[in-house]
């Protein structure tokens, strides 16, 4: 499999920066895979910050567990306040990280001048 290919699946299926890992560029990986990871991070405590907040209101106070009930409970959480600005970046990430492990892969894979 060419480099490009390999890199490009790793990064845009696995994580952003795996595909740079895979083909030696760690410096490149680690420029996406840790803010890719911080952010994941976050987005996966903000949602169990959420989800216990619902949870300890709804044994508080019985509410019905309807779908439209539990959505306004989430949509009330404060813990889900910067998770969209967190999830854009996220995305972005994911989305340069790909198309960069594509690029480098593309350099990796280019036959050499001749002489």
């Amino acid at each position: 499999m060419k480099s490009a290919t390999k890199a490009l699946l790793l990064s845009a299926l696995v994580f952003p920066g795996v595909g740079h890992l895979a083909i030696a560029r760690p410096a490149r990986g680690a420029f996406y895979l840790l803010p890719a990871l911080a952010a994941f991070g976050y987005l996966l405590w903000a949602t169990v910050v959420a989800a216990m907040a619902v949870y300890n209101r709804i044994i508080a106070q019985p509410v019905a567990l309807s779908a439209q009930s539990i959505s306004t409970l989430l949509a009330e959480s404060a813990a889900l306040s910067g998770a969209g600005s967190v999830l854009l970046l996220f995305m972005l990430c994911w989305l340069a990280a790909t198309v960069d492990a594509w690029y480098c892969g593309r350099k990796l894979d280019a036959p050499l001048p001749e002489h």
